[in-house]
């Protein structure tokens, strides 16, 4: 039996507190088998029909434009980690040109030495990709 397609996005009232309720919208990726993308249609809910047409043809704008994040590489959790602690990951790259606040390299080695040294060596991390990650594991590491 094949799998049903699904439609490609929803609709949504999403109410605010200080102020109007507005038509939001969900984004199905195919690939990942769910909604992966939400955005605000800028329609307000209002009205006898609350304007749902104008937020149906909205999203049926945005649909082009919908790109999503490529699939979780099957990297080791441990690796990740290692690599972010390094002056070339995006985060630190991201501190210092955007941010304007560069951490210090003294910094970064000493939480690339303690991924080395309190990470590493955990059994249940030897094999964990990133992908089959869960926050359980963390305690599991803590209590280890």
């Amino acid at each position: 039996m094949r799998p049903k397609k699904h439609v490609s996005f929803g609709i949504y009232k999403h109410s605010n507190k200080d102020g109007p309720s507005v038509w939001f919208v969900r984004f199905w990726d195919e690939t990942t088998r769910h909604y992966a993308m939400t955005r605000s249609t800028g329609v307000l809910v209002e009205g006898k029909r609350e304007h749902r047409d104008e937020a149906m043809s909205a999203a049926r704008a945005m649909l082009p434009e919908i790109r999503f994040a490529p699939p979780i590489p099957e990297r080791l959790f441990v690796n990740y980690v290692e690599n972010f602690w390094t002056p070339e990951s995006h985060y630190v790259r991201e501190r210092a040109l955007v941010l304007k606040r560069p951490l210090s390299a003294y910094y970064i080695k000493m939480n690339h030495d303690d991924v080395e040294r309190h990470l590493r060596p955990f059994p249940g991390f030897k094999r964990l990709a990133i992908k089959d990650f869960k926050t359980g594991q963390i305690r599991d590491w803590m209590t280890w």
